[in-house]
């Protein structure tokens, strides 16, 4: 098995998001987390979305005076939630029906 760094694992889920996603690769935001198994194989979670939808949030928060340091999805509420050490549902509240957590 090839050895995969950094810019090959970024590549590959970028291609498949697109692919899942059926939007051009070039206007998708991807961020990505690659964790080792014990088994020697490797885990990659991938988030992505629009392009547009980041720059739009950017763009609103900008007009209230805020400086937006990272964006969250949907799916990490559980995660956000472990480790805050709240509640999963307390969480899913305080961001429903929102494009942005921050």
């Amino acid at each position: 098995m090839p050895q995969w760094g950094p810019q090959d694992i970024e590549a590959e889920s970028r291609l498949e998001a697109a692919r899942l996603m059926r939007l051009p690769m070039e206007t998708l935001s991807l961020d990505f987390e690659v964790q080792a198994m014990p088994n020697g194989a490797l885990l990659a979670q991938v988030m992505a979305c629009e392009s547009s939808m980041v720059q739009d949030a950017l763009a609103l928060f900008e007009k209230l005076g805020f400086q937006l340091n990272s964006l969250t999805s949907h799916s990490d509420l559980n995660a956000h939630a472990q480790a805050w050490r709240v509640s999963p549902d307390l969480v899913r509240s305080l961001v429903q029906g929102s494009a942005v957590a921050c």
